[in-house]
């Protein structure tokens, strides 16, 4: 482990070169976990979007498709990210990183996580629908959501909570690092995976870039973990 992750507050710089570093270093699990998940997704889309081409292609299709996209996505593609979270933390810790026991854990505390994930779009909805700009302020208080309740063991208001008194006292610091991760993530999307998905509109052909997309993702929900881990490890030592 890079001990300074528990001593040294990390800025963007910090955090983009730990984080490559371990995605570098668990580069082949990661591709397993996001093959085994993702690559069925993407091909059940595919097969999905050719079957909805046959019919009148309308605006209802449209929503329907994003729907059953964007759900597929939060429901099964959410036991990869937790699987990625438990495999970086375990190469911090230098345990047994084996992508399938990560997996078979992802599996266990998805229910969990998806229960959470839940809760907290239900009250950042209501804060932005009602309040407007406090929406915004909680979402960063509850930016570690995920990691908290994989990695601290908590679910429901408890993980809200914890994520919540993690940022109380650094929200311009934890915004600030989450905008600029957003940039970058909007960047890469838009000169690598948006110019390439633009060559065809295959379905099948299109089931590489979204391949991609989630390899991408990837190294996000390590980046993300890392500035989780480096955040609660201060907090702690505070304490």
């Amino acid at each position: 482990m890079d001990h300074t992750i528990k001593t040294e507050k990390y800025g963007i710089k910090h955090i983009l070169n730990e984080s490559w570093k371990l995605f570098r270093q668990n580069l082949n699990d990661i591709l397993k976990i996001i093959l085994c998940i993702h690559l069925p997704i993407n091909i059940i889309l595919a097969l999905l979007q050719v079957y909805i081409s046959t019919l009148k292609w309308n605006e209802f299709n449209t929503q329907i498709y994003r729907l059953i996209d964007s759900g597929l996505d939060t429901l099964f593609g959410t036991i990869a990210t937790i699987a990625i979270v438990l495999l970086i933390n375990r190469s911090l810790e230098e345990e047994d990183t084996s992508w399938h026991i990560n997996l078979r854990n992802g599996f266990s505390k998805w229910s969990a996580v998806i229960a959470t994930f839940f809760l907290k779009s239900i009250l950042l909805a209501g804060l932005i629908l009602m309040l407007g700009i406090p929406g915004i302020v909680f979402a960063i208080y509850y930016f570690f959501v995920i990691q908290v309740v994989v990695l601290r063991n908590l679910s429901w208001v408890d993980a809200l909570e914890y994520s919540r008194k993690l940022v109380l006292g650094q929200w311009w610091h934890i915004a600030g690092i989450t905008f600029l991760l957003g940039i970058i993530y909007i960047f890469i999307y838009a000169a690598i995976l948006f110019p390439i998905t633009q060559i065809s509109h295959n379905p099948y052909i299109n089931i590489l870039p979204n391949t991609m997309y989630s390899i991408i993702n990837g190294f996000f929900i390590v980046a993300s973990t890392i500035f989780f881990l480096n955040t609660d490890y201060l907090r702690q030592s505070d304490q």
